[in-house]
C-alpha cells in the first residue's frame, strides 16, 4: 500500500487576525479579502500535488478557506472529495474568545501564566465545570489521526485547520512516545516483551496506555492466560492474536523474527510467562543464564528489543531506568531520595503505579517537585544530605520542544543548573 501523505494548511487571514483578537472556537471571524486571496493562491499551488481529499474544520474561516481551495482544484480539472470534521476546530478558550490579545494577560494573569509556562495544567471554567483546553485539543488530535489513517490509508489528504490545532496534529503525529524512539530509517523487528501472570484489569489498562496508537504487526500470546490478556489489550480485528503453547513458542518466535520485513520496521508483541520472556531475551541478546535470570521484568513494564535487518546485533532498549535504579539501590539497603515533578508528558498513572511498586520503607523518600524550583530543591536535598547524586531528569521529545520550548529551558537548563548549585553546597557529597 502506498504511504499516506498529509498536508497541513492554516486558514487564511481572518477579521480577528487583523484586529488582534483571540479567536479560539468562536465562529464570528471570517476571511478578509487578503485571506481569500491567500486561499486561492494556495489552491493553485497545491492543485498539482495529487491531493485526493480535503478535510476542514467546520469553523467558517477554515471551511471558507477550504472551499476556495477546492474551487481552485476544480478549475485545474482535479476531482477531490471535501468534508468537515469537528475534531479539526481550534482550541476552546471560552472567556478569552473575542477579547483583544493584549487584554488577556491583564484580565486573566494566572490563567495566562499557565497558558504560557504550563500549558498542560492550563484550565478554565465553562458551564460550571473545570476544563483543560490544551489537553482536550491534543486528545482531539490523537482521535483524528486514528480516524484519518484508517479511513484515508494510502491517500494524499489536505487538512485545513487552525494554528493551535495544527501544532497539536504535528505534536501527536507520532501517535504516542511512551516507548524509546528509533531513529528515522531504522528497519528490522522491534520485540515488545510483556510478562503476564494474570489478567488483572489495572495491569491491562497500564499496558494499553503505553501502547496507545502503536500498530502491532504480529501478536503472539504464550499460554491461555496470556491469550486472555491479549484479547483485552488488543481487542481490534486488525490485530489478530496467535495463542501457542510454551512447548512450541520458541519455534514460532524464530519464524516470526525471520520473516523478511524489507525496509520497514515491524512491531512484534509477545505476552507470556516471565520464564519464557527471560529465555527469549537470552536467545535474542546472547545473555548468559545468570544475566537472564537477574532481569527484573514486571507486569506493568514493556521490555523492548530492536533486531536490525542488516545483521547488526540486537539492542535492548532500557525503559524506566529511574524506577529500576531506585529499586536496585533499595534492595541493597541504601537510603534513596527520589525527585520527580510527575508531569503529564508521559502517563502519570503509570508513574504512580511504578512508585507504588517500590518498597514502602523509611529508607525511601519521594518528593514531588520540579528541579526548576530552586528553593524547594535546595531544602529537600539539604535535609537528606546525600553522598551520591544521579541525575536522570530531562524533558524528552524533540517535537514537543517546538510546541513548548519553555518546558525544555526550565527542565534541561534551569533545572540542571539548580541541581549543580545544590551539589556544590552539599557537605557530604562524594559523587
Amino acid at each position: 500500500m502506498p504511504e499516506t501523505q498529509v498536508w497541513l494548511l492554516r486558514h487564511g487571514i481572518s477579521t480577528f487576525n487583523a484586529q488582534h483578537r483571540c479567536q479560539g472556537c468562536c465562529d464570528e471571524p471570517e476571511l478578509t479579502p487578503r485571506g481569500r486571496e491567500g486561499a486561492c493562491l494556495s489552491g493553485g499551488r497545491l492543485s498539482s500535488e495529487g491531493i485526493e481529499a480535503v478535510i476542514s474544520s467546520p469553523l467558517r474561516r477554515a471551511s471558507d478557506t477550504a472551499k476556495h481551495i477546492v474551487k481552485a482544484f476544480g478549475a485545474e480539472g482535479c476531482k477531490i472529495t471535501f468534508e468537515t470534521d469537528a475534531r479539526l476546530r481550534e482550541i476552546e478558550l471560552y472567556d478569552w474568545e473575542g477579547l483583544p490579545l493584549e487584554e488577556i494577560p491583564r484580565r486573566f494573569p494566572e490563567q495566562y501564566r499557565d497558558w504560557r509556562l504550563r500549558p498542560a495544567e492550563f484550565r478554565m471554567l465553562a458551564n460550571n465545570q473545570v476544563q483543560y483546553p490544551v489537553r482536550s485539543l491534543y486528545d482531539r488530535a490523537r482521535l483524528f489521526w486514528n480516524y484519518l489513517l484508517t479511513a484515508y490509508a494510502g491517500q494524499s489528504i489536505l487538512l485545513v485547520s487552525h494554528g493551535g490545532t495544527i501544532r497539536a496534529l504535528i505534536g501527536t503525529a507520532h501517535l504516542g512516545e511512551r516507548l524509546p524512539k528509533l531513529k528515522e530509517g531504522r528497519c528490522g523487528v522491534r520485540l515488545l516483551l510483556m510478562p503476564v501472570s494474570d489478567t488483572n484489569h489495572a495491569d491491562i489498562a497500564h499496558l494499553a496506555a503505553a501502547l496507545e496508537g502503536m500498530v502491532i504487526d504480529h501478536l503472539l500470546a504464550v499460554g491461555s492466560t496470556a491469550g486472555d490478556a491479549a484479547s483485552k489489550l488488543f481487542p481490534f480485528p486488525f490485530n489478530p492474536c496467535r495463542v501457542v503453547s510454551e512447548a512450541i513458542a520458541d519455534i514460532v518466535v524464530d519464524q516470526v523474527l525471520h520473516y523478511d520485513s524489507g525496509d520497514q520496521l515491524r512491531h512484534v508483541a509477545i505476552l507470556g510467562p516471565l520464564a519464557f520472556l527471560r529465555r527469549t531475551l537470552h536467545r535474542q541478546l546472547g545473555f548468559s543464564d545468570t544475566a537472564s535470570e537477574s532481569l527484573d521484568l514486571r507486569p506493568l513494564e514493556i521490555t523492548s528489543v530492536h533486531r536490525p535487518e542488516n545483521g547488526a546485533p540486537a539492542v535492548l532498549q532500557t525503559v524506566n531506568i529511574g524506577f529500576h535504579l531506585s529499586k536496585r539501590l533499595l534492595d541493597e539497603d541504601c537510603q534513596v531520595l527520589g525527585i520527580d515533578n510527575l508531569n503529564s508528558y508521559y502517563d502519570t498513572n503509570l508513574k504512580k503505579a511504578r512508585l507504588a511498586q517500590l518498597p514502602q520503607t523509611s529508607r525511601f523518600i519521594f518528593n514531588q517537585l520540579d528541579l526548576a524550583d530552586g528553593g524547594n530543591l535546595c531544602r529537600s536535598v539539604a535535609d537528606f544530605e546525600p553522598e551520591v547524586v544521579v541525575n536522570l531528569a530531562a524533558q524528552a521529545g524533540v517535537r514537543y520542544s517546538m510546541e513548548n520550548p519553555l518546558a525544555y529551558v526550565n527542565s534541561n537548563l534551569v533545572g540542571f543548573v539548580n541541581l549543580m548549585e545544590v551539589c556544590v553546597r552539599a557537605a557530604n557529597l562524594r559523587h
